[in-house]
C-alpha cells in the first residue's frame, strides 16, 4: 500500500518527497521491530504511517473537491480516500494499543492471547468508519473514545458530502445533455 501511496503523490514533487521522508522511516522501524522486538519501534513507525496516511488523505481529499468535472478517476479517488481513512486510524488505535494495552475492552475469548492485533483495530476502524458498530471491541481511554467518534463523524460527512457533489454533478450533466 505504501508503495501505491508514493506512485500517487509522485505528481507532487513536494508531497512525494514528505511522503517518502515518513515511508522511509516506517518501513525501516516496521522491520527492526520484526527483527528485535522492541514495541517503541512499532510506536514510531505507527506515528510515521498516520503522518504518511493523513498526507495521502488531505492531498486526494483537495483534488476530489477542486476538479470540475467528475469523472472515474474522482470516484475511484473518493473510494481511495475513504479506504485511507479507515487504515489511518486503524493504525492510530493499534499505536495506542501498544502505548497502553487497556485501552480497548473486548472478550477474551473471540480475541485468543489477550491483546488485540493490528488487523483486530482496523476491523474497528472500519466498523466504526462506517456507523456499524457490533460492540465487540470497545473503547475505554478517553482519547480513544474521542478518536472513534471523529472517525464516525468523518465517516458520515464524507460519505454524505461526495455523494451529494457526484449527484449534484450527474444532475447538471443530464440537465446539459436534454439541452
Amino acid at each position: 500500500m505504501l508503495i501505491l501511496i508514493i506512485y500517487t503523490l509522485a505528481i507532487r514533487r513536494t508531497a512525494y518527497y514528505m511522503a517518502l521522508i515518513l515511508v522511509i522511516p516506517a518501513l525501516i522501524l516496521g522491520w527492526a521491530n520484526i527483527i528485535l522486538s522492541v514495541p517503541l519501534l512499532e510506536i514510531i513507525s505507527g506515528i510515521s504511517l498516520i503522518a504518511v496516511y493523513a498526507l495521502t488523505v488531505l492531498i486526494l481529499f483537495r483534488d476530489l473537491f477542486s476538479e470540475g468535472e467528475i469523472t472515474e478517476d474522482t470516484v475511484y479517488g473518493a473510494i481511495c480516500t475513504y479506504l485511507l481513512f479507515g487504515h489511518m486510524w486503524g493504525t492510530a488505535y493499534y499505536t495506542i494499543s501498544n502505548l497502553d494495552p487497556g485501552a480497548f475492552l473486548f472478550n477474551l475469548t473471540a480475541y485468543p492471547g489477550g491483546a488485540l492485533q493490528q488487523f483486530d483495530l482496523l476491523y474497528f476502524s472500519f466498523i466504526t468508519l462506517t456507523t456499524t458498530g457490533y460492540g465487540d471491541i470497545v473503547p475505554t481511554l478517553g482519547i480513544v473514545k474521542m478518536l472513534a467518534l471523529f472517525e464516525t463523524v468523518i465517516g458520515t460527512i464524507f460519505i454524505a458530502v461526495f455523494m451529494a457533489r457526484l449527484v449534484g454533478h450527474l444532475a447538471i450533466s443530464a440537465g446539459k445533455k436534454e439541452k
